[in-house]
């Protein structure tokens, strides 16, 4: 149904913004000659002034995680957590998968962390961004910058837990390599 329903567009669309949910199938279904990105990749794209690639720089960096390092998940709103939430069941089950030894932390809310505690992350995976202003974001990841610390975004990492395959279509509207 849903390449019916591309189909029979009368002008093809160039591209489809898809949540980061739907990667699991969206990146099987989507014709090759439509690009695919998702809204939190958008979103952090948009909030940090076009700063993507640092944040495919970041999800590199799960390859080099070792047991016992610290990884902190972000997520700017306080919206209630339900059913398979993306920063506390989805990422959590990956790591529990593919780096049971991996520490993981949460940070909810509008505040972030002093840099005193950011020092001892391996890895911060952050939200959209979308509930916090640009000059917020911004200067949470001078903070990362200034520290060495890598970060990456919900939208890569739900994408990279796919494959580098779909990392890479997501990555395609926005002419990054992975």
């Amino acid at each position: 149904r849903f390449l019916d329903f591309v189909n029979n567009f009368k002008k093809r669309p160039k591209a489809i913004i898809t949540d980061s949910q739907a990667m699991d199938i969206m990146h099987k279904w989507v014709p090759e000659d439509i690009k695919l990105t998702t809204f939190s990749i958008t979103m952090i794209n948009y909030f940090s002034k076009g700063r993507l690639k640092d944040f495919v720089d970041g999800i590199k960096s799960i390859k080099h995680l070792k047991d016992n390092d610290k990884v902190l998940i972000v997520e700017a709103c306080n919206h209630s957590r339900i059913g398979e939430d993306i920063g506390t069941v989805q990422i959590p089950n990956f790591f529990k998968e593919h780096f049971p030894k991996v520490i993981l932390e949460h940070n909810f809310g509008r505040e972030f962390q002093d840099n005193k505690e950011l020092n001892k992350y391996s890895l911060i995976i952050h939200c959209g961004g979308c509930m916090i202003s640009s000059q917020k974001l911004l200067a949470r990841l001078r903070d990362l910058d200034n520290l060495n610390i890598p970060y990456t975004n919900y939208g890569l990492f739900l994408a990279y837990m796919q494959g580098e395959q779909a990392l890479r279509k997501v990555l395609e509207p926005w002419n990054i390599k992975f």
